[in-house]
Order: structure tokens, then C-alpha cells, then sequence
């Protein structure tokens, strides 16, 4: 019995720890091409946007990906997907992590809001966006997300989105709403309730 507390006690500490320090690895991975800062970001075609929904952008093939990799021919894409936010977890460094559910299915995907207070974002060019979503997100939920905790709604939101596809690198802690091909939506371009 005493092992077991021990290693729960350890586990405990030691979890936040390697959190922390995972979060900032994985935040900074692809971080430009995240924020539609990097150089490739020109090839986004931002006046076509293409209907699309959970299930078809978990049907495609993942890409393996790493903190170098520069933006894939794949996420030069602008998607409008319609679906259900479930879940929000603001991240360490401030963007906002929504679990999002297809409306004619059980599948997940994680769309994300990278934080327009941060000086990198605020360099961008679309910085009023993310800030406009964000702003949005927060009067639809709780107000402003100001826990690191993933909080699920009990009535989840219909809501339709604009965002540029993405694939997300590895995590070695599983994440809420994480599809087998790390495919996101980030960053979200604009955000409205949807009927």
C-alpha cells in the first residue's frame, strides 16, 4: 500500500512538471506555421474556403510532422466546419484548446485560438481575428478561460467556424479531442453560433 501512495505521490508531482515543460516544447513546435506567420503562409488561399466537417478531415492521411516541419500542401487550406464545442482548455502559453464533435457523428477534433495578447501574435497579420474569437468563444462559455483545466460544457454549442487546416506534432500526454491524424483547425480565422 505504501508503494502504491508513493508512486501516486510521484506521479502527482511530476505529472504538472512534465506538463509544463511538454506544453512549452509543443508550443513553439510549428509555431509560426500556427499563427499563419511563417513563410509559406502566402500560399494559404484565404478567398476559397471549402465546407468541410470532423469526419471528412479525420478521414484524411496524417502527416508526420515535427517542430521544423514547414507548411504541408495540405494546410494551405481554408475550411468552414459546422460542429459542437464540447469542451475549452486554455493552454500555458494562452491559446484557447476547444474540443470540438461532428454534428452527424461521434467524431472530435481540436480547433485552436492561439492568444492574441501575446507579442509574437500581435506581430501578425491577423491578430484581430484570433482576438475577435477569442472574444467570442469567452461570451459564449464561462468569460475569459483563466484555468489550465479542460472544462467540458453539459450543453454543448453549436457553432461554425472558419480556420486553415493543420496537423499538430506528436504529444506524448494524449489530448481531448485529438484525432488519430492530428489534424486541427489552426489557426480559427472567425467563430459564430450556428443554427
Amino acid at each position: 500500500m505504501r508503494s502504491i501512495i508513493t508512486l501516486l505521490t510521484i506521479f502527482c508531482l511530476w505529472s504538472p512538471i512534465a506538463s509544463q515543460a511538454q506544453d512549452d516544447d509543443e508550443h513553439s513546435a510549428r509555431w509560426r506555421v500556427k499563427t499563419l506567420s511563417d513563410i509559406d503562409s502566402s500560399y494559404v488561399r484565404f478567398d476559397s474556403v471549402v465546407r468541410s466537417s470532423i469526419t471528412e478531415q479525420n478521414a484524411l492521411p496524417r502527416a508526420e510532422v515535427n517542430g521544423d516541419t514547414r507548411r504541408l500542401a495540405s494546410e494551405t487550406t481554408v475550411y468552414e466546419i459546422t460542429a459542437y464545442l464540447t469542451g475549452i482548455k486554455r493552454e500555458l502559453d494562452g491559446d484557447y484548446h476547444l474540443v470540438m464533435m461532428d454534428l452527424d457523428s461521434s467524431a472530435y477534433m481540436i480547433f485552436e485560438v492561439p492568444n492574441p495578447d501575446r507579442p509574437e501574435v500581435r506581430a501578425t497579420s491577423r491578430w484581430q481575428l484570433f482576438d475577435k474569437v477569442k472574444r467570442t468563444i469567452d461570451s459564449l462559455t464561462f468569460g475569459e478561460q483563466r484555468l489550465l483545466i479542460e472544462r467540458f460544457l453539459e450543453v454543448p454549442i453549436k457553432l461554425r467556424f472558419t480556420g486553415v487546416g493543420f496537423y499538430d506534432t506528436w504529444h506524448l500526454i494524449p489530448q481531448a479531442g485529438m484525432p488519430p491524424n492530428r489534424r486541427e483547425l489552426h489557426p480559427v480565422l472567425t467563430v459564430e453560433v450556428a443554427q
